[in-house]
């Protein structure tokens, strides 16, 4: 038993890796550098903490964030947008629905 959750789990983390490796590709053939960066929090509440520490730091004060969450409610997508967040995407999404999203935040950001 121990065995075959080990072996679900390596299979979820590979697939994982390749739709990132995917979604990377995507992004490089519309025109957009695509790094790793990736955060994942315990909570909600983390998610908005990390959103206000972005916003308060000068460096990272206009980064454009792209929420990914299973709290779909219209009051914790107000107020993640309230907190400065670009997009709140509800699970499950849709890889084309995700691309857009990062693929649009990347369109308003300038590089310097």
């Amino acid at each position: 038993r121990g065995r075959d959750a080990r072996g679900s789990l390596a299979a979820e983390l590979n697939e994982i890796e390749q739709r990132r490796a995917l979604g990377r590709r995507r992004l490089g053939a519309r025109g957009h550098h695509a790094g790793r960066s990736f955060f994942r929090a315990r909570s909600l509440s983390a998610s908005y903490e990390l959103v206000e520490k972005l916003r308060a730091n000068q460096l990272t004060a206009d980064l454009p964030v792209v929420m990914i969450t299973s709290r779909i409610a219209d009051k914790h997508r107000v107020h993640a947008e309230s907190l400065g967040v670009a997009r709140y995407l509800g699970k499950p999404y849709g890889e084309d629905e995700l691309l857009g999203a990062v693929s649009d935040c990347l369109q308003r950001v300038s590089v310097v």
